[in-house]
């Protein structure tokens, strides 16, 4: 998918990276940037600063949908 498409998705990128400013600042070590998340962070970075990103599209097409379950006592 574009990420242009996305929506806002220049807010979703601002709001990752104060994240993870946040979280890494507080790292002394490199094991604790590792633990809080520093490869995840830079991975959706990555994706965000794509032209395009995979994603999961879910769809319900052609259903009925769920009747509710009448309660037998």
């Amino acid at each position: 998918m574009p990420v242009c498409e996305i929506p806002d998705s220049d807010q979703l990128r601002q709001i990752v990276q104060w994240c993870s400013d946040y979280l890494l600042r507080q790292c002394t070590t490199p094991e604790q940037r590792t633990q809080n998340g520093e490869d995840f962070f830079a991975r959706a970075l990555a994706l965000l600063d794509s032209p395009t990103m995979p994603v999961l599209r879910i769809g319900d097409y052609g259903t009925t949908g769920l009747e509710a379950a009448t309660p037998t006592r």
